[in-house]
């Protein structure tokens, strides 16, 4: 059998021998037993050869690894999915290589599951369910799973962090909570009996109110009561901040928002009057701009920005505030359309500093 690592002239004339005395290959011999020229490996050996050295065919590997893209692609209704398989995966076999990522049937089996979920699932309950094992999810290919949806997904912003990406996709390992400071009036549906309902009044909770995951997927609000401002605010020192104001509601939105909390959000929007304004408020650089586009994307349409111009930006380096942007940061901003937040791109461009949000509390 040819063994791994450096052979000695000795050791590999004996293992030439070995295998021309199997048959597998045919020596050009210049001194008998002791010298050659040439190896001759005809290629319908190939198989023998492999059982000989006890290793899988590479062609008959790359067809079965080919047969099983193939039957997940075709089980899988996903398009970045289709998208995956078929132009990473398959054409990579197509040259002759083996991506890592194919070795391991499970990975496939994670990625179909995960590509069909519809509703929210816990984290260890999806691991059991697809792997029938709580923790080898998280273990072994959650890491694989969060770089191919990062890669791959149209869901996924560059800025999310790992456990937003696997919530984009319905995989939860936390409990997705809403926390804002202002009077909302909300309905709560009991899931087990639909007739039984709760009219909620946040008026009194001054000093503010915390949905958990279960009652965001059960509540509809209903009313603004006399709301006539609507702020989020990434930073929750800065949310903290904030003094109960009848006519400010204040979210706290911890960066990008999960969707339950977007569908709780919408649905707010849907009950305030047109005079009712939005704003939200971030860090003043390309993550803030990243998060207040995703906001009016996919929560607020109405939303304009707050305390995200030039002049609260300089005053803010007045003070002292700023950290040097990171050279892969100002590519990325360089090439962003900041649309109504261009001339903080602009100043963040012009200065290289970004302001954390936290340096603006007093405003």
């Amino acid at each position: 059998m040819v063994k791994e690592g450096i052979l000695t002239s000795g050791q590999m004339l004996e293992q030439v021998r070995a295998l021309e005395r199997a048959g597998l290959i045919v020596v050009s011999w210049t001194s008998v037993n002791s010298d050659f020229k040439g190896i001759t490996f005809p290629v319908e050996n190939m198989q023998a050869l492999c059982k000989y050295e006890k290793i899988k065919n590479p062609n008959l590997l790359l067809q079965e690894i080919r047969e099983c893209i193939e039957r997940y692609d075709s089980e899988t209704k996903t398009e970045w999915l289709h998208k995956y398989y078929r132009q990473v995966l398959l054409r990579a076999l197509e040259k002759g290589n083996i991506p890592e990522n194919t070795k391991d049937e499970n990975l496939f089996k994670v990625l179909n599951a995960l590509g069909a979920l519809e509703n929210d699932i816990w984290k260890r309950k999806f691991s059991s369910d697809v792997l029938n094992d709580s923790k080898i999810f998280e273990n072994l290919y959650e890491n694989k799973t969060i770089t191919i949806l990062r890669n791959y997904s149209p869901r996924v912003i560059d800025e999310m962090e790992d456990y937003q990406v696997l919530a984009e996709h319905h995989i939860l390992n936390y409990s997705q909570t809403l926390e804002w400071k202002g009077a909302i009036t909300y309905r709560i549906q009991n899931s087990t009996n639909p007739l039984e309902q709760t009219t909620v009044n946040t008026t009194g909770m001054f000093y503010g109110t915390t949905l958990n995951a279960q009652t965001l997927t059960n509540a509809v609000p209903i009313s603004l009561m006399a709301v006539k401002k609507v702020i989020t605010i990434e930073n929750k020192a800065n949310y903290e901040n904030m003094t109960y104001d009848p006519k400010i509601l204040y979210i706290y939105v911890h960066g990008f928002l999960s969707p339950k909390e977007r569908a709780f959000l919408t649905k707010l929007e849907k009950v305030a009057d047109e005079s009712v304004e939005f704003y939200h408020w971030s860090d003043l650089d390309y993550g803030g701009i990243r998060i207040f586009q995703f906001m009016k994307k996919n929560v607020f349409q109405n939303v304009k920005p707050l305390y995200m111009d030039r002049k609260t930006y300089e005053d803010a380096l007045q003070k002292g505030a700023g950290i040097p942007v990171e050279v892969n940061k100002l590519v990325k901003i360089k090439e962003i359309d900041a649309g109504e937040l261009e001339e903080l791109k602009q100043c963040i461009l012009q200065y290289g500093k970004e302001i954390e949000q936290e340096n603006l509390i007093d405003n």
